[in-house]
């Protein structure tokens, strides 16, 4: 099923510094399809990255859960996004702009 082979990649997440960057944020993407355990990890997960100062978000392009908060914080940046091959960038440009479908 290659729409099952494509939401596998859950966890691709990755912080690096860009000269002239005044804010950093990270998404987890997916989170629909994450079990219990899984859930734990992420929110482990999220406690690091936001006690040393990043905003991160939990966000499901399917169930649209969390995007307009992701949305509003993005409002009027220029953002940049990076990860993994299948982590769900294209699915999430596409939510928070409408009508630009992405592939």
């Amino acid at each position: 099923n290659g729409s099952k082979n494509k939401r596998q990649n859950r966890f691709g997440f990755a912080f690096f510094h860009i000269s002239n960057v005044s804010n950093f944020i990270g998404f987890f993407n997916k989170i629909d399809l994450y079990s219990s355990h899984e859930t734990e990890y992420l929110d482990a997960l999220l406690f690091l990255y936001e006690n040393i100062g990043y905003p991160v978000f939990k966000v499901s392009a399917v169930t649209r859960e969390n995007i307009p908060k992701l949305a509003e914080f993005l409002k009027n940046k220029t953002t940049l996004f990076s990860g993994n091959s299948g982590a769900g960038k294209s699915t999430i440009i596409n939510e928070l702009i409408p009508g630009i479908q992405l592939r």
